[in-house]
């Protein structure tokens, strides 16, 4: 089940919203630059990186966006972020994304997607963009991890990290409203210690 969004656990002392962890990981990683296509559903995760002192470089197409972090990883090493929104910036994607695929360099294409629980109370309206963003990265052959619940964000988040490290494009879903759902301080700890540990131990 999702935590509850509550404006007042925004500022809880023990709680600490996705989007905030999010941001906090691309930084410990020692990321200083995300490419970033600006939309509605990714604008919390991405708000947030400039604080930590992180460049968010802008681009006018979703291919660029790509294109800028596989070109990022290709020059430096590091991996490649880019951030792009769900719906029609999907589709937007599918030419960079397939040239990610195929460069052999650590890319991480963070992508918006649908809300994981429509039929919360009081949950996100009607979801005009809706777009079968998983049957695309399956048809590319872009390996992609999806959470369905907000404590599995920040597992998925490192294991697709650490696949993207290994020299490929890899894809992290985020469904809009878990980036505002918030969970536990001791629950991220947790999450960040077996994050240490190699992919196949973790669980």
């Amino acid at each position: 089940m999702n935590a509850k969004i509550k404006s007042q656990d925004l500022n809880s002392p023990t709680l600490k919203p996705i989007f905030k962890i999010l941001a906090e990981e691309i930084k410990e990683m020692g990321i200083d630059t995300v490419f970033v296509l600006m939309s509605d559903d990714m604008a919390p995760l991405v708000s947030a990186l400039p604080s930590l002192g992180i460049q968010v470089r802008r681009a006018r197409h979703e291919n660029n966006t790509i294109a800028m972090a596989e070109g990022y990883a290709a020059a430096t090493g590091k991996l490649g972020v880019a951030i792009i929104g769900c719906g029609p910036s999907v589709s937007n994607s599918v030419n960079g994304a397939l040239y990610a695929q195929r460069s052999s360099s650590p890319v991480l294409i963070i992508y918006g997607d649908e809300v994981a629980s429509p039929l919360l109370a009081n949950a996100l309206g009607p979801d005009y963009k809706r777009f079968n963003l998983l049957k695309m990265l399956e048809t590319l052959e872009i390996p992609s991890f999806h959470p369905f619940f907000a404590k599995a964000v920040q597992s998925c988040f490192c294991k697709a990290t650490q696949e993207a490290l290994q020299g490929k494009a890899v894809a992290l879903a985020l469904p809009k409203d878990l980036q505002y759902a918030c969970i536990e301080v001791a629950d991220v700890e947790e999450s960040q210690k077996k994050s240490s540990l190699p992919l196949s131990q973790q669980r």
